[in-house]
């Protein structure tokens, strides 16, 4: 995990603040072109999902994911382990694929 400047921090904490507040959105995505903008990674369903940042677990230890659901469902924070987030299901694609590699694999075709 790599270490964040204060500065990430922040930004994190206010992207947090901005699109989740308890269980009620207080932030939402109107359209897909608006999800596009603000994404990172496109979910192997076809969802769309801003990742936050990595967290450490304070009983395990483990990392954690937290990233926001933008599209198609209702804007929601989340969190899953992250080896998870960045692995690949049982039929080897990947469960949440960078939209960077999204587009590099569809400039290939």
């Amino acid at each position: 995990m790599q270490n964040p400047t204060l500065t990430t921090l922040r930004d994190a904490f206010d992207l947090v603040s901005t699109f989740t507040q308890q269980t009620d959105p207080q932030y939402k995505v109107t359209s897909e072109a608006e999800a596009l903008q603000l994404a990172t990674h496109r979910h192997y369903k076809g969802g769309l999902y801003r990742r936050l940042f990595e967290s450490k677990h304070s009983e395990t230890g483990d990392v954690l994911t937290v990233y926001v659901h933008l599209w198609p469902h209702e804007t929601g924070g989340w969190v899953r382990p992250a080896e998870m987030f960045h692995g690949k299901l049982a039929d080897e694609r990947v469960r949440f694929v960078p939209l960077e590699a999204e587009s590099a694999a569809n400039e290939v075709k």
